[in-house]
């Protein structure tokens, strides 16, 4: 069951194009944001709908946003005490502006995933730090119910993605 999602949301970013999620998602805003997320998920390799599942998760597309404690800002919600490596390793300045902020969340994504090779812990350490992550794997646990959320959230947006290129091929034939 799995790999026909994953087939299907393949397709849709095939009949889509890059523009995919940016057409499912309806709180859009800002379109250069948008072809930047999909230019940096490119590069680092993460798949964009699942960018965006953190984003809902994190800030709600928020650039604003600020947790309770005031320090993860932005809309990945990069918290500050990772400020510092991702200034040396990405030479960000200010975690505040959604364009290094996204870039910042999308890199740090990029390297969970290629160490762990598992959707569910990357975003396990995205959301609780290595350290917090190894406890709970110490226990057996292997997903939260954070991971769980963000993954259900991009299957989501590749069946709306699915549905709005069923759509646009429904359109594009009667026009025919």
């Amino acid at each position: 069951m799995m790999w026909k999602r994953w087939m299907i949301g393949l397709l849709a970013l095939l009949l889509l194009g890059g523009s995919t999620a940016y057409a499912c998602d309806d709180r859009q805003g800002d379109e250069a944001l948008h072809r930047h997320i999909a230019a940096l998920c490119e590069e680092y390799g993460v798949p964009e709908l699942l960018v965006h599942a953190v984003i809902d998760r994190e800030s709600s597309w928020n650039a604003g946003a600020v947790n309770a404690d005031g320090n993860c800002h932005g809309l990945m919600q990069i918290h500050e005490m990772n400020f510092g490596s991702l200034q040396r390793e990405l030479g960000l300045s200010d975690l505040t502006d959604p364009y290094q902020n996204v870039e910042a969340g999308i890199s740090m994504l990029s390297d969970y995933i290629a160490r762990y090779l598992d959707y569910h812990m990357a975003l396990m350490c995205y959301n609780c730090g290595e350290a917090g992550a190894r406890k709970q794997w110490a226990q057996g646990q292997y997903e939260s119910d954070y991971s769980r959320w963000v993954m259900d959230r991009m299957h989501d947006l590749e069946w709306e993605a699915l549905s709005a290129a069923r759509e646009k091929c429904r359109r594009d034939s009667a026009g025919a």
